[in-house]
């Protein structure tokens, strides 16, 4: 790989790394919004219409005669200077959201939704796009902003509710331009359930995500996701030793025997447990770090390991090290510099 592709690839993985923060910084502030706003009769209501919405959504396969009539109750939405545009009603219909933003809506006009309301919601919310911006893009935002205010539970006919449905419609907005329009009701009842827990905890993702929040003690089951994320990296490295589970298709801590290659099944393990504790020792004193940045650059380092450690077995065809010189918790906490040559591992922390 010539330097040029390493920057371009650096660069690349830096600018992800970015996004994936912005995004975990958004997702927070969204949480903190609706911690402030959200009383828990406030939740209870927006589950509740997140249930009825479910219901009546998915409005795509419609004889012609029906898509025309949810057509125009979605232009009718719209106030006098229709800003529900054909394009937003088009859009809602074929995503299938349509149905459930008709049955709130009715639900809610004239008692806790003001019918001017969507239309300057429209406007305020379209304020953020260009001229460049897609017929299809813009669809998509206002579509986005009427799903935020028809399940928000803000008593949109004041103006204070207003403004706050305002704020909210825009961090969804935001999100909904990169999850989509179809998930703004499941991650809204999932930050729901999250606020509503009454001790807050570290929060785990499936193996591939991030985290968003730390905490000063780890548990058991978060240990053993944490370990799942560890082998998920480390078993293609090693060459596919653990097994998975064959439901839930996630690694599990068992060793297949019969794919274990040069690196002896204790030196796979002591890897595993060693980078497990290293991960849960840091998180523990987490300080200014965010939490997924810690795993991450401590999975980085412990497939560093699993590769240097896979080539010297292949190299010295042995078995077991016998000697504390000589094994994988030695190399954890390397001190000696000639225990892997040539590879060389750096920490930048």
């Amino acid at each position: 790989m010539g330097i040029f592709t390493g920057y371009q690839l650096a660069k690349a993985d830096a600018e992800a790394r970015k996004d994936r923060e912005a995004t975990r910084n958004l997702a927070l502030r969204r949480i903190e919004l609706m911690e402030e706003q959200f009383t828990e009769d406030k939740r209870q209501t927006t589950l509740q219409w997140i249930s009825k919405y479910q219901d009546a959504a998915d409005t795509r396969d419609q004889s012609a005669k029906t898509r025309a009539k949810i057509f125009q109750k979605l232009k009718l939405m719209g106030g006098p200077k229709q800003l529900v545009t054909d394009d937003i009603a088009n859009f809602l219909i074929d995503s299938g959201e349509a149905g459930g933003i008709i049955k709130i809506y009715e639900e809610r006009v004239g008692k806790t939704l003001s019918a001017d309301w969507i239309p300057s919601l429209i406007q305020e919310v379209s304020k953020v796009l260009s001229d460049k911006d897609s017929p299809q893009s813009k669809a998509m935002v206002a579509s986005i902003a009427i799903k935020s205010a028809v399940l928000n539970p803000e008593d949109q006919i004041d103006e204070a509710g207003q403004q706050a449905a305002l704020m909210a419609a825009s961090f969804d907005v935001i999100a909904g331009r990169e999850s989509g329009i179809e998930n703004l009701d499941e991650e809204l009842a999932q930050a729901i359930f999250k606020i509503s827990q009454p001790e807050q905890t570290i929060t785990l993702p499936p193996i591939g995500s991030y985290l968003l929040t730390g905490s000063k003690a780890i548990d058991s089951d978060e240990r053993t996701k944490i370990e799942r994320q560890i082998i998920a990296n480390f078993d293609p490295v090693l060459g596919s030793v653990f097994f998975k589970d064959p439901v839930s298709k996630e690694y599990t801590s068992s060793l297949d025997a019969t794919k274990l290659g040069p690196v002896p099944a204790a030196d796979v393990r002591e890897l595993i447990n060693n980078t497990t504790e290293k991960i849960i020792n840091r998180l523990e004193r987490v300080g200014d770090l965010n939490p997924s940045d810690i795993i991450d650059e401590e999975i980085k380092f412990g497939m560093d390991l699993a590769t240097a450690l896979k080539k010297k077995s292949t190299e010295d065809s042995v078995e077991a090290a016998d000697t504390p010189k000589d094994g994988i918790g030695n190399l954890m906490n390397n001190d000696n510099d000639d225990i892997f040559k040539p590879i060389e591992i750096e920490r930048s922390y």
